[in-house]
């Protein structure tokens, strides 16, 4: 992520309506095509042929990791958006000056909290990577989006409180973004279209192959296009399927 200052100021568009996601089980797996705006996935094809690590996945682990991946794939575009190709909003310091803190406020009707943002990452990632894109997701040691103290003017609604010694100010916390942050203009992965390669390895992981730019598993890759295909996997903890990494 580049270090020059984020002077755009414009707030996180909807995921793009044109976006296809196709779940699709490879080798000897199943093979299921779903959309981000359909609400139940296609048919597949037979599901108890043997997986390479010899585990068999039932029907209902098959549609569940189908669904599951839909979902963790879309919102894990949401986070590309946010941490890398967009980021959120912020009001200009006076006069165009850099903050002294090195951090703008935030200026979004999307997210207001820190917290938000947080419970967000954990609902998509294992709890450590979550932490990670939260903290360190450069690995530079410095986060994207923190809280900041700034000052508000003081309100007095009791007359018996007015006095000199009263404070005109008092701190209030806010949602804040690095002023280093900047949107990464050279990143040209074409989400519009994507098939996800879904192969189940137990009841609680499932490896994930992400092809972009309209790729299928039976595509040819080479070096030209080789960058349109994404690895990752998902782990069910406590009944939930969280992705085991952030992928973009």
């Amino acid at each position: 992520m580049s270090e020059k200052k984020y002077k755009e100021n414009k707030s996180i568009i909807p995921l793009v309506s044109t976006i296809v996601i196709a779940v699709i089980a490879i080798v000897l797996a199943i093979v299921a095509m779903i959309t981000l705006k359909k609400d139940k996935p296609g048919n597949g094809s037979d599901p108890s042929q043997t997986i390479s690590n010899n585990f068999v996945p039932s029907n209902e682990l098959i549609e569940e990791c189908t669904y599951a991946a839909h979902d963790l794939v879309r919102d894990n575009f949401s986070v590309i958006r946010l941490y890398i190709t967009e980021g959120l909003a912020h009001y200009d310091e006076p006069y165009g000056n850099l903050p002294e803190d090195g951090i703008y406020t935030v200026n979004s009707t999307e997210y207001s909290s820190l917290e938000q943002i947080e419970e967000m990452l954990k609902s998509i990632y294992v709890n450590s990577e979550a932490e990670r894109v939260l903290t360190n997701i450069d690995g530079n040691g410095r986060a994207v989006y923190v809280n900041r103290e700034i000052l508000v003017d003081a309100v007095y609604t009791d007359e018996a409180e007015s006095g000199e010694s009263r404070p005109l100010y008092t701190t209030e916390t806010v949602l804040g973004i690095s002023a280093d942050f900047t949107p990464d203009t050279s990143y040209t992965k074409d989400w519009s279209t994507c098939n996800i390669a879904v192969l189940p390895k137990s009841e609680t992981e499932c490896e994930l192959t992400i092809y972009l730019g309209g790729l299928t598993p039976d595509s040819e890759i080479d070096e030209t296009n080789k960058d349109s295909v994404l690895e990752t996997a998902m782990r069910k903890i406590d009944g939930e399927w969280r992705l085991a990494q952030f992928v973009y």
